[in-house]
């Protein structure tokens, strides 16, 4: 099986609730900023914004050999980047 590449990059916002984001910390991994701020972020083969209050990702961490597909609520999203013709940049501080 052929290493996974991130097509998508998903960041999500800082004010999650403490739940939802306990839970999604298990799923993605994490940008750490100068300031000691994280947001979780997505590494993603694909993405569909079509429904009206979900974001649905195929998801990965780093050393996976498969997907995970995870739904989102538009709500929580702060960036998407990337796509087809360009993937996403690298993002410093990352760790998982």
């Amino acid at each position: 099986m052929s290493e996974l590449t991130q097509t998508y990059s998903v960041v999500l916002k800082a004010d999650l609730p403490s739940r939802e984001r306990e839970l999604l910390e298990h799923l993605c991994c994490k940008i750490t900023s100068s300031d000691g701020g994280v947001l979780l972020h997505f590494q993603c083969t694909k993405i569909d914004v079509s429904h009206h209050f979900y974001i649905q990702m195929e998801t990965f961490k780093p050393g996976d050999k498969i997907t995970h597909p995870v739904k989102i609520p538009h709500h929580y999203v702060f960036l998407i980047s990337g796509d087809e013709s360009r993937p996403p940049i690298g993002f410093l501080g990352h760790g998982t």
